[in-house]
């Protein structure tokens, strides 16, 4: 009887012990989870600021091309004169 009993002690502690790791690890995924989801965010906010500073990119080329040939006219009509 007292084997029995000291066993079923053993298995309640296991069984303790068992549902602890069990919760840690849901804690842990949770946790993992998060920082997942966090980051696909930040990423997408990454993705964003890039394709803005592409169109600034491109706007600022249109520019600097826009005063390069109104620079080579003004130049061309100084040279005639």
């Amino acid at each position: 009887m007292f084997l029995f009993a000291d066993k079923h002690v053993k298995i309640r502690r296991l069984e303790g012990k068992v549902k602890e790791l069990d919760e840690a690890l849901k804690t842990t995924h949770n946790q993992a989870k998060e920082v997942i989801e966090r980051a696909s965010e930040e990423l997408a906010q990454a993705k964003l600021i890039k394709h803005g500073a592409n169109q600034d990119l491109m706007q600022a080329l249109k520019s600097v091309k826009d005063l390069k040939t109104q620079l080579e006219t003004v130049q061309g009509e100084r040279n005639t004169l």
